[in-house]
């Protein structure tokens, strides 16, 4: 699916700023104006989004086309060779083109999908749904720049995916986090349970497990580092036709959401008896979204519209819904 041409010339236009800010923070604008393009705002709406949020972000010094190229193979993680990166990537899209390429690196990157907290994973799922190929190569750049290996997957159970998460809930219930970010936490839990050597994956695994397991736990704690899990889950699905093994790539996504959520340290409740359903329509959480300066309420409306399409799991109006109305 294709972009309006003001939302392209804007995201085109954006990718002269870093994918990071501030104290590590991400970078949302090419997120939102797609996500705002989707739900169908105006082209001015657009530009006022746009022009509210660059002041906050951080301009990508000098010329950077002039940067050498650099093979990301032995340098994953090293956030300061992504401008080496992206023309590496540029250059890769321009002879190979964008399909060979996806499917050559995307499969390298998913031991490191935790990246800057799954958002450089999610830039790549936008970049491909929207098709602008200059976000593909940027992304890309981003996540090899990003790279956070979580370990060795973890041995199988025959627990379901709810199970596994309450049984390895008091591994991190009384721990401790240094000051830091979502990255950082997600390193001291992947750290704490290699010690724990945990049998963490489930036997059998689908993208539907995984995104039901997400978006019940965000229903039930409206958590933020939970609501990453959910935006994760939906980018994942558009990255899905390159990981090539499949069961290994849900497996990878799998791992980086359950660390994600023993960062949080909220217990889950188990299974919802019934459903709760949402006062608000899908049209009246588009026209509250549209009117938002809050990038992760519109990403986190369009990502539940979408998702709901496909699973129509209830939770996703339910977030939906209260989202927009606080």
């Amino acid at each position: 699916m294709k972009v309006s041409e003001t939302c392209y010339r804007l995201v085109e236009q954006g990718s002269r700023f870093h994918p990071l800010y501030g104290a590590r923070l991400a970078n949302h604008l090419p997120m939102v104006l797609i996500a705002l393009d989707r739900i169908g705002v105006s082209p001015n709406r657009l530009e006022a989004f746009y022009d509210s949020y660059i002041p906050k972000l951080t301009l990508l010094l000098g010329d950077h086309n002039h940067y050498k190229p650099v093979d990301p193979t032995q340098y994953l993680g090293r956030s300061d060779l992504f401008l080496g990166f992206l023309q590496y990537f540029r250059g890769q899209v321009e002879r190979a083109g964008t399909e060979k390429v996806l499917r050559s690196w995307v499969p390298v990157l998913l031991p490191g999908l935790a990246a800057s907290a799954f958002h450089a994973l999610i830039r790549l799922g936008y970049g491909i749904d929207a098709a602008i190929e200059s976000e593909v190569c940027f992304a890309l750049a981003y996540w090899a720049a990003e790279y956070q290996s979580l370990g060795d997957l973890g041995a199988q159970t025959d627990e379901t995916m709810l199970e596994i998460a309450m049984r390895m809930f008091p591994i991190t219930q009384h721990h401790s986090f240094l000051p830091g970010i979502i990255v950082d936490r997600l390193a001291e839990v992947s750290r704490l349970l290699a010690l724990q050597n945990v049998n963490s994956q489930p036997r059998v695994i689908s993208l539907e497990m995984i995104a039901h397991f997400s978006i019940e736990a965000f229903a039930q704690k409206d958590n933020f580092t939970l609501l990453h899990t959910v935006t994760a889950c939906h980018a994942f699905r558009r990255v899905l036709p390159y990981v090539g093994d499949q069961v290994r790539g849900l497996r990878y996504l799998w791992q980086a959401i359950l660390v994600a959520y023993l960062t949080t340290k909220v217990e889950l409740e188990g299974e919802r008896k019934r459903d709760v359903a949402s006062s608000m329509t899908w049209s009246e959480c588009f026209e509250q979204a549209s009117l938002s300066s809050n990038d992760h309420v519109i990403k986190l409306t369009y990502t539940a519209w979408e998702e709901f399409q496909v699973y129509g799991f209830s939770p996703y109006r339910l977030v939906a819904g209260h989202q927009n109305n606080n």
